[in-house]
């Protein structure tokens, strides 16, 4: 696996990323980067004086060096010398930029938990850097626990192209870790459908569960070439609410998900699965991406102002 990137701010949502940006790398023998940005808020820059703006960016610098060092030890204590990097950017901007120029394979942030009012704002650096990231984002929330004695990976999967791309990222995830690889493939049927053609339900049922086997049955042929034992079921209802249970249920250690792209107008509203998963899955999600989003230059105004 190409280099891991973690995004750090020292804050405990970030120790908690740590551990496991540091286990991840322990377990697939792979470079760690570690990279902090800071810079000063635009009001701060606008009203105080030059002197105390000059202690204020003294002060943020500090505090970013100081983040990478504690990172960094970590790192080192599992035996892991990682490659580290202070920015004067924007965090989001930082920690995208290195993912890029390091070609990052991942990059591993943490955020603190959301609570339910807070679940469609996606103010956090976090959820910004998965909005805007050119590359696989595993998000690793503080309220969650990181399961490294008995590590599994699970997979959701519906077929769809973003699926098919986190399913080979899960597959190489286990043959770089060896760690057992589940699948879950969800079947369900709108109710707008149910309640319009009511007398072919059964039918439609049907259709969607057989989907979800063929999914699997696809999916067991290419973990096999690839040398890997895949353990999968079909599982029926609300796919967000269904795959989070899964995962609960299995104890995962992290669980892979695709999600389309966003465009300009929709850079911050993720479709409802792969949010509500994000938001409240009882593991750390990584999340593998179709397309590639538009330049972080087209909307940093919107990401300042959630910020």
């Amino acid at each position: 696996m190409n280099t891991i990137l973690l995004g750090t701010d020292g804050s405990p949502a970030s120790r908690h990323a740590t551990e496991f940006a540091v286990a991840l790398a322990k377990a697939t023998a792979s470079p760690l980067a570690i990279v902090s940005g800071w810079v000063l808020p635009a009001p701060t820059l606008a009203f105080a004086p030059a002197f105390d703006v000059r202690e204020l960016e003294d002060a943020e610098r500090e505090r970013a060096e100081r983040a990478v060092r504690a990172a960094a030890s970590a790192a080192k204590k599992a035996g892991i010398d990682a490659v580290t990097s202070v920015v004067a950017h924007d965090p989001v901007d930082a920690i995208c930029a290195e993912a890029e120029r390091l070609d990052a394979g991942l990059v591993v942030v943490g955020s603190r938990g959301w609570s339910p009012a807070r679940r469609l704002l996606l103010g956090s650096v976090s959820l910004a850097v998965l909005a805007h990231a050119e590359r696989p984002v595993l998000v690793v929330r503080s309220d969650v626990p990181v399961e490294l004695e008995h590590p599994k990976i699970l997979l959701a999967t519906d077929g769809s192209p973003p699926a098919r791309r986190a399913a080979a990222l899960a597959i190489e995830l286990a043959q770089a870790t060896g760690w057992p690889l589940h699948a879950v493939s969800v079947w369900s049927i709108s109710p707008t459908s149910a309640s319009s053609v009511s007398g072919v339900l059964p039918t439609l049922i049907q259709l969607a569960r057989q989907h979800a086997e063929d999914v699997l049955r696809d999916l067991c042929g290419e973990a096999e070439a690839a040398g890997v034992e895949l353990h999968h079921r079909v599982a029926g209802g609300p796919p967000a609410a269904a795959i989070c249970e899964e995962a609960a249920d299995l104890q995962a250690t992290v669980l892979v998900l695709g999600t389309r792209g966003w465009g300009a107008g929709k850079r911050f509203l993720f479709g409802s699965v792969s949010n509500r998963v994000v938001h409240e899955a009882s593991c750390p999600v990584l999340v593998a991406r179709s397309i590639k989003p538009v330049r972080l230059s087209q909307s940093r105004e919107v990401a300042a102002a959630a910020h």
